[in-house]
Formats: C-alpha cells, structure tokens, sequence
C-alpha cells in the first residue's frame, strides 16, 4: 500500500465516525422533539435541516463503504471519475447541511429561556461542529482525487491504469 492508498483509507475511517458521530445527534434531536413536552402537549418542532443530515450521514456511509470496498475488489467499478464525482456530491451535501444546521441552532440560541440547559440542543451544536468536520474531511478527499484524477490517466482509482484507445 502506497502513501496515497494509506491516506485516503485513514481519511475514509475518519469521514464514516464523522457521519455515525452526526447521524446519531441528528437522530437524537429528532427523537427528542417528537416526544410529549411533559405539559399534555407535544413539540412539534420539527427541523427539515436535521433529517437531511440524517440523509447526508446515510449517504456518507454507503459512499465511504463503496469508496473502501470497490476499488479493492474490482477495478471496472472504481474508476477515478467516480470516485471524484462522488467525493464532490458529498463534499456539497455536507457543507450546505451544516451550514443549514447552524443556522437553525443560531435562531435558537442558548440562554433564551425555552431552551436553556436542554440536552437536544448541546447535541445539535455538537452535530454541526461534527458537520463541519465531516465536509473538511471530504474536501481533503476531494482535493485528493482531483490530483489523482489529473495526473494524467484515466484509468480505475485503485492502479491508475491507462485505458488506452477505446
């Protein structure tokens, strides 16, 4: 296994903890305002930006277990293109949902009474500090496979084969 190899399975390992880490949080903010407030009433407060980090941390996962498991298996699937395109898509999906999430977690700052002390709200800060980790990750293996896909050849991810004349 080359330096490359080395870094880009180290960055792989490091993105899906960063996608369990924001997945649980997400779901534990979710779980946390469906629940009664313990007034005979329910929270319907319900955050569109915490389910699709809840989608983006899915996505992740399986992107992370195609990235790790393809270009091992079969050079055909891992191709450099995809592998840049998928890192670009998830790099996005990942800064515009923590983004998102900070915005929400802004509007409803600690210390304005309804919210204070309560345990959702540390997680969703706590998401999008994880958030933004996870997009610094993906950016890193963006830039990564962008100098692996421009050094010259356009063959599969794992060897760098030259495709030759097709």
């Amino acid at each position: 296994m080359g330096f490359y190899e080395v870094l880009a399975l180290g960055a792989r390992i490091t993105q899906a903890i960063f996608s369990l880490i924001v997945l649980g949080c997400c779901a534990y903010v979710v779980s946390q305002l469906a629940v009664p407030d313990g007034f005979g009433g329910t929270n319907h407060i319900q955050f569109s930006q915490a389910n699709f980090m809840i989608f983006v941390s899915i996505w992740s996962l399986l992107v992370v277990g195609y990235q790790i498991a393809v270009p091992r298996f079969s050079d055909k699937l891992g191709h450099k293109f995809i592998v840049l395109g998928l890192d670009a898509l998830t790099a996005l999906f990942w800064f515009s949902g923590f983004i998102a999430l900070s915005v929400v977690a802004g509007v409803y700052t600690y210390g304005n009474g309804y919210f204070s002390g309560s345990n959702w709200y540390h997680t969703l800060q706590a998401a999008c500090a994880f958030g933004a980790f996870a997009w610094i990750s993906f950016m890193i293996t963006t830039v990564l496979s962008a100098l692996n896909v421009f050094r010259g050849n356009t063959g599969s991810a794992k060897h760098g084969h030259d495709m030759g004349t097709v």
